[in-house]
């Protein structure tokens, strides 16, 4: 069972993604050739989530570790707090609350509109790119 849903993921993620691998939707990203719906990130480590209609890529690239995760949920720009539901390629759950709550990362001067909540990493965030 655990094999078939591992296969099922991995085949969703090529067809929601042409076939690119996390790193490459992630330039993508960075590069303004696809559009997020929401970017959260955070620093130590220094971490991204690009949130797109159908997945989300997380990518911490000093570790060069880049993932491409199922939505589960939708996200909602209009929601105080929301909790994004998430699959991995190994068809494990990955949570991410976002609150409509402001924040700085501490690094720099600019403040985001939302607060953002990873596992045991807190970041900020922002409504697209």
């Amino acid at each position: 069972m655990k094999r078939t849903l591992f296969i099922i993921a991995i085949l969703f993620s090529f067809v929601c993604t042409n076939g690119q691998s996390p790193k490459n939707i992630y330039e993508d990203i960075k590069n303004k050739k696809i559009k997020a719906l929401f970017h959260g990130s955070g620093t130590e480590p220094f971490w991204d989530i690009y949130i797109l209609e159908n997945s989300a890529i997380y990518a911490a690239e000093m570790l060069d570790e880049y993932q491409n995760w199922k939505a589960e949920t939708k996200f909602d720009k209009s929601k105080y707090s929301q909790i994004m539901s998430f699959k991995n390629s190994d068809g494990e759950n990955v949570s991410v609350k976002i609150i409509k709550k402001s924040c700085t990362d501490g690094m720099s001067p600019q403040k985001y509109a939302y607060t953002v909540i990873y596992g045991d990493r807190n970041g900020c965030g922002n409504i697209g790119n």
